[in-house]
């Protein structure tokens, strides 16, 4: 009989596994971390001066803690003191320290608060200097939280307490913040940034800061961007991956320390995928699940098991199944598509999350949540899975046997994108897909969960 699920296509970060939970998303702060579980739990640890872990003290947390119990998070930003989140309703939350919260005080919070009525939510980041920036599902940029270097971008230089439209535009993409300067992308790929602009952080080729978003060149061919303390990175469509700004340490990763007020092409590779930039560092996914980074090294923040800085993208270890990272003041995580959470770098107030001080030059895994669903460990060897790689059909003998009844037939790209299909007299139908790497995780009705790796071809 035939099991059949209809197609649905779901963009956002799932992590996942075939023995637990797990997590869907990560975020690190200054000294921080905090992620959000595939069930919708929101989980923090590290320091907490000023509340940002939202647990309603102002304790350091040794390791990821649960906060509150609401199961409906679904969206996470960290910055040096405070913490912004959206909700599955498309609400907005915010904690810690006071003035960047956006709910018109200068007063800390330590739990999450809501922060006004609306429910349109799209997507929101924070950066060290307490100034965020968030758009909204009809396109339109909003922003609030310091703003002494016109981070802020509505054209003047004093804090705003409250969320504050930027522009008219109803067309924004993507934003990204960190230090005292933003970026954002439109979604005809324009390239934009402002604020700071000391160390030519918003690659217009000068050094004065700006007070309104202004496009970086006239290219439209951007698709992804991250911002780092002094400097940034982005992504073109083509995959290519371009920096400027503050270079000391080699966060720009052209092979020098020569700062860079213009875009300037890394290397010749273009299989990247995603990046995310810290104090100083970088770390990198390429369209192969690989893992990289480079600049500022001096806690192990890069993972590559030495204190060196490098001037140039360095591959951390051999595994090709790391999905998003995200990189803090000095330390580093990284979800891999088994829905585990790795973390690596400087730990001195926890951020680790390992229950210890003692930083760490390699990345280190965090336990998953523990679920009822059976592990099936001992059987998986026993499914044949071929040809592999495929271009149309995926033979799974004796997948039948092992999971039964089927209920759940997930095929998931190494983005988190997740499409449902069923299998066929143990065949599954992939002629459709786009060629790449997926895993495809199958359920039984008994919570039973079997996860296989497969590639398709052209």
């Amino acid at each position: 009989m035939k099991k059949f699920v209809p197609f649905i296509a779901m963009f956002q970060f799932i992590a996942f596994t075939a023995y637990s939970q797990c997590w869907k998303y990560v975020s690190v702060g200054g000294y921080f971390s905090a992620a959000i579980s595939t069930n919708g739990t929101l989980w923090t640890w590290g320091d907490n001066f000023s509340g940002q872990l939202g647990n309603g003290t102002t304790i350091d947390i040794k390791k990821p803690t649960q906060i509150g119990t609401d199961s409906d998070w679904n969206f996470i930003s960290t910055g040096q003191s405070h913490t912004i989140a959206i909700k599955s309703n498309g609400s907005l939350w915010a904690w810690g320290i006071g003035g960047a919260l956006g709910d018109s005080t200068l007063i800390s919070k330590n739990t999450p608060i809501q922060i006004g009525t609306d429910t349109n939510w799209a997507m929101v980041t924070s950066s060290e200097s307490g100034h965020n920036l968030a758009i909204k599902k009809d396109g339109s940029l909003w922003a609030w939280g310091g703003n002494s270097a016109g981070q802020i971008g509505n054209g003047k230089t004093v804090t705003q307490t409250t969320p504050i439209q930027i522009g008219l535009d109803t067309n924004w993409k993507s934003v990204s913040c960190k230090g005292f300067h933003s970026l954002a992308l439109k979604v005809d790929g324009s390239l934009w940034a402002w604020g700071e602009n000391n160390d030519g952080e918003l690659g217009d080729g000068t050094l004065i800061n700006k007070k309104i978003p202004i496009q970086v060149g006239s290219e439209t061919d951007w698709k992804f961007i991250s911002a780092g303390t002094n400097h940034s990175v982005a992504i073109k469509k083509e995959g290519t991956i371009w920096a400027w700004g503050l270079n000391y340490n080699g966060q720009i990763g052209d092979g020098t320390t020569v700062d860079k007020n213009v875009p300037t092409k890394i290397g010749i590779a273009d299989d990247w995928e995603w990046v995310a930039s810290g104090f100083s560092h970088n770390a990198a996914i390429k369209k192969d699940g690989t893992l990289w980074c480079w600049g500022y090294n001096h806690r192990g923040q890069l993972g590559d098991g030495t204190m060196a800085q490098k001037t140039k993208p360095t591959k951390i270890g051999f595994s090709s199944l790391w999905s998003l990272s995200s990189c803090g003041i000095y330390h580093s995580s990284a979800l891999k598509t088994d829905g585990t959470i790795w973390v690596w770098g400087e730990n001195e107030q926890y951020q680790i999350g390992d229950s210890t001080t003692i930083s760490k030059n390699k990345p280190v895994m965090l336990n998953c949540e523990t679920t009822s669903s059976e592990d099936l460990s001992a059987s998986i060897n026993s499914i044949q899975i071929y040809p592999n790689p495929t271009q149309n059909i995926l033979n799974l003998n004796e997948i039948n046997n092992i999971i039964s009844p089927l209920n759940r037939v997930e095929i998931i790209n190494k983005f988190g994108q997740i499409t449902f299909g069923y299998i066929d007299n143990n065949k599954l139908d992939v002629s459709q897909l786009i060629p790449g790497m997926y895993i495809l995780r199958v359920t039984s009705t008994k919570h039973q969960k079997v996860t296989l790796k497969f590639v398709k071809t052209n």
